[in-house]
Formats: C-alpha cells, structure tokens, sequence
C-alpha cells in the first residue's frame, strides 16, 4: 500500500516536516506500506521553509533577533541566479519560538526578520519572497522597515525603541533615509487580507 504524507504545519506546536516524519515513521510499521513523504503549506508558517527545501536552495544563516528582542539564529533561502531570497517571518518573529508567557503581539517585533532581509539585501537579492504566517506580532511590517533603514519617531521627533509596549501607538513620524535598499517582495498569506489589495 502507497501513502502520500503530505501534513500543513500545526501553528505554534509542530512543523509540516516534523509531522510528516512522525506520521511517516508510524504508517512504515505496516507490513508493505510505501511512504512519500511531501509536506505543504499554504502560505502560513513555514512556506518558505518548504520551498527551500523543494528547490534545493542554500540556506544562510544569519545572527538575529525573536520577536520579543533575544538573540537567536535564523536563515534565509538564496537563488543567486534570481537574485531572490526567500524568508518565513515566522523564522525568527515566530510565535513557535516563544514560551507562552512571552507572547504579547502589541511589543513583539518583526525587526529580527528584517535583520535577516537585509543581510539578503547585501548578498545581491532584488526580490524578497516573504512568508507571512505564524507572527508573533501585529506590527504591519514596521520592525522590519526599521531594520531597513526607516526611522520611527514619537511627537517631540525622538526614535523609537522597537520591543517597546505599545509602540504603534507612540508613531508620530517617520522618516525616511536616503540609503533605502531598493528591493521587491512577494508576500504570501493563506487568508484574504484587505492591506494587500
């Protein structure tokens, strides 16, 4: 008997790899039972994890941040000959990574992603695929535009700390630096979002 295992991610507990290896190891206990082990996703956590390893791509990896500010290690895929790199937010601003009282998505950040964006940015990529499933924050991108170079300041024109309560609310100005990297992205969801249209 032929299986294919092809598992999504179970958000903030397992990974789609790691579940169709358990599911596979159990399944290949049956007597005659051929296992094709292919996991997907739809957008979510881990897209582009999927994707880096279904076309082969290199992984980089690069020294960053979480979503609450703790240093950790992250990656991006690299296509030097699209000048393409592919990144899941979930890789470092994940919910997975944090423990359960860690979670506040109004001070966690996306800054450690976009720490990984431009070490990509400095290996040639022109275009970002971007991953924007299991976030541990509800903060529009802005951690990774200020890890791009934009500045966020608050009514008397004073920067902004990102991994700071209630930062969004405290954005009175922004401001722009001329050293922008000149970069496109596309974004991948698994749900109908009107910010995107």
């Amino acid at each position: 008997m032929r299986f294919l295992i092809a598992p999504n991610a179970f958000k903030g507990t397992i990974s789609a790899t790691d579940a169709a290896k358990i599911i596979g190891a159990q399944l290949e206990q049956i007597q005659g039972a051929e296992c094709q082990i292919q996991p997907v996703a739809d957008g979510g956590d881990g897209t582009c994890s999927l994707l880096i390893d279904s076309l082969g791509l290199e992984k980089v990896f690069v020294p960053s941040l979480n979503a609450i500010g703790q240093p950790m290690m992250g990656y991006f895929g690299w296509a030097p000959a699209f000048h393409k790199a592919y990144i899941d937010v979930s890789t470092v601003s994940g919910i997975g990574s944090l423990e359960f009282t860690q979670r506040d998505p109004f001070s966690a950040s996306t800054y450690g992603t976009g720490l990984l964006i431009r070490k990509a940015v400095e290996w040639g990529a022109k275009e970002v695929v971007l991953g924007l499933g299991g976030s541990a924050t509800v903060d529009l991108g802005i951690g990774i535009l200020r890890a791009l170079g934009v500045l966020f300041l608050d009514e008397k024109g004073r920067e902004l700390t990102v991994f700071s309560p209630k930062f969004l609310e405290a954005i009175k100005h922004i401001q722009l630096t001329p050293n922008l990297p000149e970069v496109n992205f596309t974004c991948l969801c698994d749900v109908n979002n009107p910010f995107f249209w």
